[in-house]
């Protein structure tokens, strides 16, 4: 284990510094410039080797993966391993994270800023409709908050934010969160400009090295979800929290006066 503040992971998520994380064994492959797998150890006596076929550094000299790739593999088994974090699946930010505006397009076709937003307290997260299975259920999660019997809990804004803009374009946004309900906003558009949208939540991702026989391809994320106050700022992060969890950190957001 390591101390957070030692590498980039503390630059990227400083209210992590000081808080033991896991490390990461990145293995080398024939290929220059590659790296088959990345195995991440954490203070358990167990490790668990993550997606294959990082991309490395383009010529060949060094075994290191992109930052990015790193972070998400990282990030992604934070969950699993809650130890680094004295408040466990829930992280506050403490003070609130001011999050600057931003314009995307929504599932109708038209233009949305993220202050359209304010007065209401946001569950966002950032996900694409070719997900096979964190994005279905984060958005059930979501359902369920989103019917809770609290009122307060109620007015709580519900946001998806693709990361696959090249494939999502508004209609598949539309299509995708229908079913699941009809106040739910998805959010598209330019994937540099969503990479430098989820920068602000320490969020990350890139497109999958591995396609199936017909070329399609899948993304990966982190699978966060974000608590933003009613004025806009970044409260809470969930790593793979329950909905009891997540409810009850909405709600005391919710509760609060301006």
């Amino acid at each position: 284990m390591r101390k957070a503040s030692q590498g980039p992971l503390g630059a990227a998520y400083p209210e992590l510094r000081g808080t033991a994380v896991p490390e990461l064994t990145l293995c080398r492959s024939d290929s220059p410039g590659y790296v088959t797998s990345a195995t991440l150890r954490t203070a358990a006596p167990t490790s668990c080797t993550l997606m294959e076929g990082f991309r490395g550094n383009p010529d060949g000299r060094q075994a290191a993966v992109r930052f990015d790739s790193i972070l998400l593999a990282t990030v992604a088994l934070l969950a699993t391993t809650a130890t680094w974090a004295a408040t466990g699946r829930v992280l506050d930010a403490i003070p609130p994270k001011v999050i600057a505006d931003f314009e995307l397009t929504d599932q109708n076709g038209q233009p949305f800023k993220l202050s359209t937003l304010r007065g209401s307290p946001v569950l966002l997260f950032f996900g694409f409709t070719h997900c096979p299975d964190v994005c279905p259920s984060t958005l059930g999660q979501l359902q369920v908050i989103a019917g809770s019997p609290d009122k307060a809990v109620r007015e709580t804004r519900m946001v998806m934010i693709s990361v696959d803009g090249d494939r999502d374009k508004p209609a598949d946004m539309k299509q995708y969160l229908l079913p699941v309900s009809p106040e739910f906003i998805g959010l598209t558009g330019n994937p540099r400009r969503v990479r430098d949208i989820a920068g602000q939540f320490s969020a990350v991702f890139f497109k999958s090295m591995s396609t199936d026989s017909s070329g399609r391809y899948l993304m990966d994320h982190t699978s966060q979800v974000y608590l933003l106050d009613r004025q806009g700022r970044l409260r809470s992060t969930f790593f793979n929290a329950t909905v009891d969890d997540m409810t009850a950190a909405t709600r005391r957001v919710a509760l609060e006066k301006d």
